[in-house]
């Protein structure tokens, strides 16, 4: 069974400034072990420019790594307090 833990990446105030002027954004997530040690990272161009939208993006992007690449328990980790809200609450799936 393969474990992991994926940390979706932080977008930095001036990137972020400077993206949502361009219309333009990035994801990116880091896959790594019990001890820290890097497995698989990525990166991807969005046209996405709300913040919210942007970390479920990279939330979305990094489960389905996780799950092609054979990761059977991953631990997220997230900064962003509406994405960890959105995640443990049961209703959301049937909120409008």
């Amino acid at each position: 069974m393969m474990m992991g833990c994926l940390t979706v990446a932080k977008v930095s105030r001036d990137d972020f400034a400077n993206q949502l002027f361009m219309g333009t954004s990035s994801i990116g997530g880091l896959f790594q072990d019990r001890n820290d040690t890097w497995i698989l990272g990525f990166t991807k161009a969005i046209s996405i420019a709300d913040v919210l939208q942007i970390e479920l993006w990279a939330l979305l992007t990094g489960l389905e790594l996780g799950l092609t690449n054979g990761f059977e328990t991953l631990e997220i980790q997230s900064d962003c307090k509406q994405v960890v809200e959105l995640v443990n609450d049961i209703d959301a799936a049937s909120s409008p």
